[in-house]
């Protein structure tokens, strides 16, 4: 069971990764490294998303 809370930072961490340019590059390096597996491993899901 999910108890979702909001982001307070320096508190506690995010329940979900925040959108920002920060993590849009690091979603963008995941998608490369998801390339070289050749459909191996099967992402599903909105963490597969990395987004809410």
């Amino acid at each position: 069971m999910e108890y979702p809370q909001a982001y307070v930072p320096g508190k506690n961490d995010p329940y979900y990764p925040i959108l920002n340019q920060n993590n849009r590059d690091r979603l963008n390096l995941y998608l490369k490294e998801i390339e070289n597996l050749n459909g191996t491993v099967l992402f599903a899901g909105r963490l597969a998303n990395y987004k809410y």
